[in-house]
């Protein structure tokens, strides 16, 4: 699985990789190591944490900038996110 993973043949085809699992596995070691590949790859490769991307889209909704913004988005290759914390997303 890692090897298909890494051809990034999946970003190539605009599919989507959720990576899932308890603490200490390895999920952000992968995801690092998959947009680095994607790099390699001549791939564009935006990393920007859950609530900083979240923020920006709230802000932007309000500002007028939502669309461009997604515009923007949808240029890169592979938007790599970190999730909030679970117990972050009810507060």
């Amino acid at each position: 699985m890692f090897m298909k993973l890494a051809s990034c043949d999946w970003i190539r085809e605009r599919r989507h990789c959720l990576l899932t699992g308890p603490a200490g596995v390895g999920k952000s070691w992968l995801a690092c190591a998959l947009g680095y590949k994607a790099c390699r790859e001549n791939l564009s490769v935006l990393y920007q944490r859950a609530p900083r991307l979240f923020a920006a889209l709230a802000l932007a909704r309000g500002d007028g900038r939502y669309a461009k913004l997604l515009k923007q988005l949808a240029r890169v290759d592979l938007v790599r996110s970190s999730a909030p914390h679970p117990r972050r997303l009810g507060t």
